[in-house]
């Protein structure tokens, strides 16, 4: 393998192995510990990372062989590492909770081992009861997603404020337009297994008119916040992140370029959070 094609790979294991949807979940640990005034380690982004890594790349591998007809670029690329995977989530959970014994989290230690057990139950159990329940698994992912705020709290032994309930709403409407949107593509395979997704429900396009709603839907939250002074002015930037999601809405549908949409564009959103947040901090310390 010459370097141009180690560079590929390396670009393909980012996008296509999770790590970029992983450090979706780093930024919103970021942006949540930047409001609340916590002061943050590497060690606990570490932890966030490698947990939600766990937790999709093990999702991967088991949806891996249905995955070739909705999403055949990443499922050929975790096609090449399918054996390693098994070994790779476990030294993942390993590290994970090896660290939160090490430091004597007691609180995070047992959040996650309820979280972290769920999400990958999801895979196996979980999903089979989502033809039964409307759109259970927008709602399942979305609120898994906002844990990622209250183990922050719990892991540094802060209460759980007003404004931790304020972002822990904001990330759970985000994440439910942001899973719901990958529902989109898998519509014809999921209405094959009788999945009860929005799209299978009600069609898509009357659903990107209803996830435009809930994105500006999830703004409020923010503006009571910063309005009542239990976040900082600062926040307010993060609804500059609706945009970038009306953006991504109206590429739903389009052929062209499906896969980078998906797996770059939507997957990527969290991450710019973290640089909204920090922008925002810098204009308002500038003022």
């Amino acid at each position: 393998m010459n370097t141009k094609e180690g560079l590929i790979y390396l670009g393909k294991e980012l996008i296509y192995g999770g790590h970029w949807l992983s450090l979706g979940g780093v930024s919103i640990a970021w942006v949540a510990a930047l409001f609340l005034g916590i002061k943050t380690s590497p060690g606990f982004f570490l932890i966030v990372y490698l947990g939600l890594q766990a937790i999709y790349l093990f999702n991967r591998y088991r949806e891996l062989p249905g995955d070739f007809l909705t999403n055949p670029d990443r499922s050929r690329h975790l096609q090449t590492i399918y054996r390693r995977i098994p070994w790779l989530v476990f030294l993942w959970l390993f590290i994970f909770f090896a660290v939160l014994i090490s430091f004597q989290k007691t609180s995070a230690f047992l959040f996650g081992l309820v979280t972290i057990p769920l999400g990958l139950l999801y895979s196996v159990f979980l999903k089979k009861f989502s033809g039964r329940i409307p759109g259970m698994k927008g709602l399942f992912v979305a609120a898994c997603w906002s844990t990622v705020v209250v183990f922050l709290v719990l892991y540094y032994d802060r209460p759980l404020s007003e404004a931790v309930i304020l972002l822990v709403l904001f990330v759970f409407l985000r994440w439910l337009v942001n899973t719901t949107v990958f529902d989109v593509k898998d519509i014809k395979d999921d209405s094959r297994k009788k999945i009860a997704t929005w799209p299978v429900l009600i069609g898509p396009g009357r659903l990107i008119f209803w996830l435009k709603l809930i994105t500006l839907a999830s703004v409020i939250p923010i503006l009571i916040g910063v309005y009542y002074e239990v976040l900082p002015p600062p926040a307010i930037w993060l609804i500059g992140t609706v945009p970038y999601t009306f953006y991504y809405l109206d590429r739903i549908g389009q052929k062209k370029n499906e896969s980078f949409t998906y797996n770059v564009i939507i997957d990527g959103e969290f991450v710019l959070w973290a640089v909204f947040a920090n922008v925002g901090y810098y204009f308002y310390g500038n003022t």
